[in-house]
């Protein structure tokens, strides 16, 4: 969750710093609530596995956030994994220091604000796509993913199979969803990267399966 830039500055030197490399994990889901991570620089994504097994793609994040104060601040295990997409630097804070600055300022309560914020924003997200068709989810997840590049364009990266956990899609479904958007001279895609070439075209092939589907 998002702090104002000069107090996590301020946090920052009092943590304890460390860099992850791409790919490594940060927080590990069921783990106790010890620690607060202040995101520096870089990006992660968080993934909850859920009781089946399945990986779900909750969200990607970038620099300047906090990672597991909610936990801390409800006193509850980490509800998902995050690991590193680049390599991040980071400062970390015991569950004990964050708690005491908490408690000094209104930082604890802008952070519960936003998590609130935050939960109705995913559950209103996991509403809207219920009715969609594969390639209406396909195109919402790529514009919540997504981000936007020094040369303008839209990037979100991802592999098949992550789109798919974040919006209940099988591998083929996205797999077809993707050719559609190609062909239709909407999206290139790589390896785990899909580039957006009219993010205005996706933005209006979401709405209008979405209205479709209210329809």
């Amino acid at each position: 969750m998002k702090i104002p830039e000069a107090l996590l500055e301020g946090l920052a030197t009092l943590g304890r710093a460390q860099i992850f490399e791409s790919g490594e994990p940060i927080l590990h889901q069921g783990d106790a609530p010890e620690r607060v991570i202040l995101l520096l620089d870089g990006q992660v994504r968080a993934v909850r596995e859920q009781i089946d097994g399945r990986p779900v793609l909750l969200s990607i994040v970038e620099h300047k956030e906090t990672l597991g104060a909610t936990g801390v601040l409800g006193g509850m295990p980490r509800s998902c994994t995050v690991k590193a997409v680049t390599r991040c630097k980071c400062s970390i804070l015991s569950a004990e220091q964050f708690l005491a600055l908490a408690r000094k300022s209104e930082l604890g309560d802008e952070l519960r604000r936003q998590a609130m914020i935050r939960i109705n924003q995913i559950d209103a997200w996991h509403t809207q796509i219920m009715t969609l068709s594969a390639t209406g989810k396909a195109c919402y997840a790529l514009l919540r993913f997504a981000r936007r590049r020094r040369d303008g364009l839209y990037e979100a990266k991802l592999t098949h199979e992550e789109i798919g956990s974040a919006v209940g899609l099988c591998r083929q479904s996205v797999d077809n969803a993707l050719h559609w958007l190609r062909h239709a001279g909407t999206v290139t895609t790589g390896q785990k990267h899909i580039v957006i070439l009219k993010i205005d075209r996706l933005v209006s092939l979401a709405e209008s399966r979405h209205r479709k589907a209210k329809s």
